[in-house]
């Protein structure tokens, strides 16, 4: 008769395989319960869409060099963002006034409206 010390070798792979197999079992459990949802982000286009050309705007003013700078990079982004609301189903209309413009200073008052078949946002800011 074998004695039992020759099967501890078998015992301890047999036990590794099942105690990992059963970590495996568990881990794929828990998993799905810790994932958060982010797809009604991704659907909600448009408030990412309102909130970037809100930033990007008051860049546009902060990056300009002169006054003519600032004036031409307004009208350009104001034409390439309703151009893009057009491209993906939104009417995006972004009105801009030039308050103060000078070596010192620029003041520009912004309104943006965002309007598609879920959402009407409006803004008004300064930048």
């Amino acid at each position: 008769m074998r004695k039992l010390s020759n099967y501890k070798g078998q015992f301890f792979i047999l036990s590794a395989v099942v105690i990992i197999g059963a970590m495996y079992l568990i881990s794929k459990q828990i998993i799905p319960l810790r994932m958060i949802d982010i797809s009604q982000i991704a659907l909600d286009d448009e408030i990412f869409v309102f909130n970037n050309i809100y930033k990007k705007s008051i860049e546009v003013v902060k990056k300009s060099k002169d006054c003519n700078d600032l004036s031409w990079n307004l009208e350009e982004f104001k034409n390439f963002v309703e151009d893009y609301g057009v491209s993906k189903g939104m009417k995006i209309v972004l009105n801009y006034n030039i308050l103060v413009c000078n070596s010192v200073q620029r003041n520009v008052s912004f309104e943006l409206y965002l309007n598609s078949s879920r959402y009407k946002l409006y803004s008004q800011y300064f930048g």
